[in-house]
């Protein structure tokens, strides 16, 4: 078993419509070898129901994507949730539209910061998941950058995802170097191109240079690699999970 590795559950977000498909879901991941899982885009349920299905099929929740507005207007709710999870990490999915711009990040970082703290303070951590745009440069600084020198590293962790950073333009081994003082978990998504088009990818079916980036993971300490595959392309993702899990096993350990 290789607990670090976890199922993010976007990848499987339509196997998990209700709270028994949910628990059929964790049950599939459960025989793949997976004991962690990250919480993202299945269906709502009360927070102790989904600590008991976690309960039945041996899983933890190592991170969340949580709606920005219950993490600014529900701290403490969305706190206790965790907690009640022993969950550390509350993820943001993704920046506002209205943040994506010059000066975005200024202005997330005033909105965001109290409710940053607050979390901080609980013994928690708030984190950020990257896509491609934070790679646009606004005064010489990608986003991620000006979030770096704004936030403390206990006010906001990195979620740095190996696809995305590829899609902006970066080396993802290079980014987890830069940012490792505030990147305890790692995305591990895959690119491949077909027919001149870059799509999503099993973990070890693309391109992406897997040994520099396990490399500078290990090196870096990275504690926690949820893997995801935004699209499966007709292929059972429970399947796609499978594979991915099965290369990055053989890879980090």
């Amino acid at each position: 078993m290789y607990p670090k590795i976890a199922a993010q559950l976007y990848t499987v977000r339509n196997l998990c419509k209700t709270p028994e498909n949910t628990l059929h879901t964790f049950k599939r991941l459960q025989q793949i070898g997976f004991e962690t899982v990250q919480v993202s885009a299945i269906c709502p349920m009360p927070a102790q129901q989904l600590k008991d299905i976690c309960d039945e099929t041996g899983m933890h929740i190592c991170v969340t994507h949580t709606a920005f507005d219950r993490i600014l207007e529900d701290t403490d709710a969305v706190i206790a949730d965790h907690k009640l999870w022993n969950c550390r990490y509350i993820g943001l999915g993704s920046m506002p539209e209205e943040f994506r711009c010059e000066g975005g990040v200024d202005a997330f970082y005033k909105k965001v910061i109290t409710a940053a703290r607050k979390i901080r303070d609980a013994g928690l951590l708030f984190c950020y998941h990257n896509h491609r745009f934070e790679f646009e440069r606004f005064g010489g600084q990608t986003m991620l950058e000006r979030m770096d020198e704004l936030f403390a590293a206990d006010e906001l962790g990195f979620i740095l995802d190996t696809h995305w950073i590829q899609a902006g333009g970066a080396s993802p081994a290079k980014v987890i170097a830069q940012f490792a003082h505030r990147t305890p978990i790692v995305h591990l998504k895959d690119t491949q191109i077909v027919s001149d088009t870059r799509r999503y990818a099993a973990v070890g079916e693309g391109n992406l240079d897997w040994d520099a980036i396990f490399a500078v993971c290990k090196e870096t300490g990275v504690e926690y690699y949820p893997i995801e595959q935004d699209d499966c392309y007709g292929r059972d993702p429970v399947d796609c999970l499978k594979a991915s899990f099965e290369f990055a096993a053989k890879e980090l350990y």
